[in-house]
């Protein structure tokens, strides 16, 4: 993504979101660096207070069967996950709508479907909004006795458009579109029940609701 002369914060909180929404995890500058079962940081909430630790003893961590379903984004999880960066940025992330489900089957394959998957971003004294359509597909696999899972992307049909709105501007459309052909999850810790599935990502934790 280029980068033009002087953009205007809109434009870049935009594009910091773009990123966000490119690949399931936002990267880990510093994951090489890290071993894969090393000390995670802490989950932080909106008020900068953080979360309990979870368990790991007693929490269900989940075989195939358990992750073996079609699940449904907790909306909400996410905005309370973007919310800080996009602070930083300068805006207030208002709200996540549409729907994203991901489905692992038992084959090993999955698929992640966007249907009007959209954030919208309070900012310069207006709105940005971000739109994913489509759908990747890959391959999972998982190591129960970790507690992590893994998501090879090969194939991505989703598209990301958007644009910045505002009175004196009127709407921009943002620099860049399209996916993210590195996208993917490696070894991210999840814990799987008959009612949720929790993924802790590198800005915290979203959480998915099976379906029917």
């Amino acid at each position: 993504m280029k980068r033009r002369d002087r953009p205007a914060p809109g434009i870049l909180l935009a594009s910091v979101l773009v990123a966000a929404l490119a690949a399931c995890a936002p990267p880990d500058p510093g994951s090489e660096d890290e071993p894969a079962d090393g000390p995670e940081d802490s989950v932080v909430d909106e008020a900068g207070e953080e979360a309990p630790e979870e368990d790991s003893g007693d929490a269900p961590q989940g075989d195939a069967d358990c992750l073996a379903s079609s699940w449904l984004l907790d909306n909400e999880s996410w905005r309370l996950m973007l919310a800080p960066l996009a602070q930083q940025s300068g805006g207030t992330l208002e709200s996540v709508t549409g729907e994203l489900v991901l489905d692992l089957s038992e084959d090993g394959t999955y698929s992640s479907s966007y249907t009007n998957w959209a954030v919208t971003t309070r900012v310069d004294g207006g709105s940005a909004v971000i739109e994913r359509n489509g759908v990747d597909s890959g391959i999972w696999a998982h190591d129960s006795s970790l507690g992590t899972l893994e998501l090879i992307e090969y194939e991505l049909g989703s598209q990301i458009e958007g644009y910045i709105e505002d009175p004196v501007n009127g709407r921009t459309p943002l620099p860049a579109t399209g996916t993210d052909d590195s996208a993917s999850l490696e070894n991210v810790e999840y814990i799987c029940g008959s009612e949720d599935l929790l993924i802790t990502l590198e800005l915290g934790t979203v959480f998915f609701t099976p379906l029917p």
